[in-house]
């Protein structure tokens, strides 16, 4: 169950040691095999090293002083999008990568890309909900690019009006 969380930058020092145990905590998720890690995916050491690594903006959800997601966008326009197991399938992914290709289209990003897996069947759709073109990356991986100028015509259509 989702409470009331806010969308923040985490440019504050209070947050350093909440997004510390927020990663922490997802390091320590509990690996599934099988179909069952289709619904519930454990976070790679990849996107763990990419949400702490600096460069870039990062922003959080905080829910009642708890970080419960985050993302980073790096200086090449990577995405890398987590949330914890107890959060997930919300929208809560969605609603913090929205906020980060708003903030990477303001810092003059003509592109992100939110690399994957195809059993990450959830960040497949995260991707191309958001108008991400889906495209077959080396050892089963999938790359999700974000056109952001395509993405903020859309947009700027309302709807009904096209």
């Amino acid at each position: 169950m989702l409470g009331a969380y806010c969308i923040a930058t985490t440019d504050h020092p209070s947050l350093n040691s909440e997004l510390e145990r927020f990663l922490d905590e997802l390091a320590a998720e509990q690996r599934y095999f099988g179909p069952s890690a289709r619904c519930a995916p454990k976070p790679s050491r990849a996107l763990l090293t990419g949400l702490r690594a600096g460069g870039g903006f990062r922003l959080v959800a905080v829910d009642r002083q708890r970080v419960i997601g985050a993302i980073r966008v790096d200086d090449r326009g990577e995405l890398f999008v987590a949330v914890l197991a107890s959060h997930r399938g919300g929208g809560l992914g969605r609603s913090l990568t929205e906020a980060a290709v708003a903030q990477a289209r303001r810092r003059g990003h003509r592109s992100i890309v939110l690399r994957t897996t195809r059993r990450a069947t959830a960040a497949l759709r995260l991707g191309t909900r958001l108008g991400g073109t889906a495209l077959v990356a080396e050892h089963g991986g999938l790359e999700v690019v974000i056109d952001l100028a395509a993405s903020a015509a859309r947009a700027d259509v309302m709807p009904g009006t096209a």
